[in-house]
């Protein structure tokens, strides 16, 4: 049995039922991020020709990722809040012992 699936047969069912809903509504903003970014970087190819950028689209997908970052953030909280693992990871040593 590798390390990974070992860690994972540590997990019980209700957190690993709560990661992978996480996960797939992680996937979904991370589409998103992926589609926009790839069809920003296809500008680089559109040629020597001068471009011309309607701000108001420029405004618009930085919303959108701006959304699809600020949505990450808020999965990944729900998940587990940062500050309470902080806190939880306080009093233990380097090694993980208390």
């Amino acid at each position: 049995m590798n390390t990974e699936t070992s860690k994972i047969a540590d997990i019980s069912p209700e957190l690993l039922l709560r990661y992978v809903e996480m996960r797939r509504r992680v996937d979904v903003e991370a589409h998103s991020i992926h589609s926009l970014t790839s069809m920003i970087a296809l500008l680089e190819n559109c040629g020597d020709d001068t471009l011309s950028v309607d701000p108001v689209a420029l405004g618009k997908t930085h919303q959108m990722l701006n959304t699809n970052i600020l949505n990450i953030w808020e999965i990944l909280e729900d998940f587990i809040s940062i500050v309470r693992a902080k806190l939880e990871l306080e009093p233990l040593d380097k090694n993980g012992n208390p």
